[in-house]
């Protein structure tokens, strides 16, 4: 189980091919395309035909691509909704399941943990899910890791019957490499939630207010990188994404904990200092990411 803060850095979905999980001839075509799995912007959604129709194939390629980590970003499921992951070398999907080199069944898609269930039984409640009214729609980032594997195809095979939309919705879908440092960010890091609404006073003292939707935003320092660490996972982290790429951020990765829906989100680096050299392999930087809605 994670502890310490998660970057998912290198999204291999975006170059791989996505498509019905069933054959094409017997599925009805995606409301919204697969292709918007790959936009940055999270709210150009893929969005299911259906409730039946809402397994998704992912073709990495000859070349299958190292892959340790999963992320469904902005998801409308449902607090009942299950989802199944598998991997395997050759097309054997849907047909085969039980000899898929990889598999991960059956995961709740909101899972019991301590702050959301009922009093009297431990801090903040426990062992109860979310109620989805308190979790808005571009707040819903459901992740997994696990031991690096090579595989060129991936299965995603969902299910939320009872889904009141009637339809199954992702804004991006990760699937790629995730690395975490071996000592956590620092104490004192601040966390935000920044308006974007503007206040426009009128000549006759009214208030006038442009609603938007606010983004979190987190400032935070990695104060103790190892050489290893600041050159193979920072110096390529901000290479391959610097503030252009996009990439998802568990500040609070620990899944037992309400807290993983509130402080993992999709965004970018907006703001990063110098990799400091601080002492015999001990390097630091501060860094400022923002959700992006």
């Amino acid at each position: 189980m994670h502890k310490n803060i998660i970057f998912f850095s290198k999204n291999h979905a975006d170059n791989a091919v996505v498509s019905p999980g069933t054959s094409p001839e017997g599925d009805p075509p995606a409301i919204n395309p697969f292709s918007n799995l790959k936009t940055e912007p999270p709210r150009d959604t893929w969005r299911s035909p259906d409730l039946t129709h809402t397994d998704m194939i992912v073709d990495m390629g000859e070349d299958a691509p190292p892959i340790n980590a999963y992320c469904l970003i902005r998801h409308n499921f449902s607090v009942a909704a299950t989802f199944s992951l598998y991997g395997h070398d050759s097309n054997i999907f849907p047909s085969d399941f039980a000899n898929a080199s990889f598999k991960t069944e059956d995961s709740n898609i909101f899972p019991a943990m301590f702050g959301a269930g009922e009093a009297f039984a431990g801090f903040g409640g426990a062992g109860g899910t979310l109620d989805t009214d308190d979790l808005p729609l571009y707040h819903r980032t459901r992740f997994g890791t696990f031991d690096t594997v090579r595989y060129r195809y991936w299965y995603f095979k969902f299910s939320d019957p009872t889904n009141t939309d009637g339809y199954i919705e992702l804004g991006r879908l990760f699937l790629g490499w995730s690395w975490s440092p071996e000592i956590n960010f620092s104490y004192g890091s601040g966390f935000s939630l920044v308006s974007r609404s503007k206040v426009t006073e009128t000549p006759a003292g009214g208030v006038l207010t442009d609603i938007k939707i606010p983004y979190r935003q987190k400032k935070f320092k990695l104060s103790n990188l190892t050489d290893s660490e600041k050159f193979f996972d920072v110096y390529n982290t901000l290479k391959n994404n610097g503030i252009d790429g996009n990439m998802v951020i568990s500040f609070l990765p620990d899944s037992e904990k309400v807290g993983v829906y509130f402080e993992t989100f999709y965004g970018k680096i907006i703001k990063y200092s110098e990799i400091k050299d601080v002492n015999f392999d001990v390097n630091a930087i501060d860094m400022t990411f923002r959700e992006l809605i």
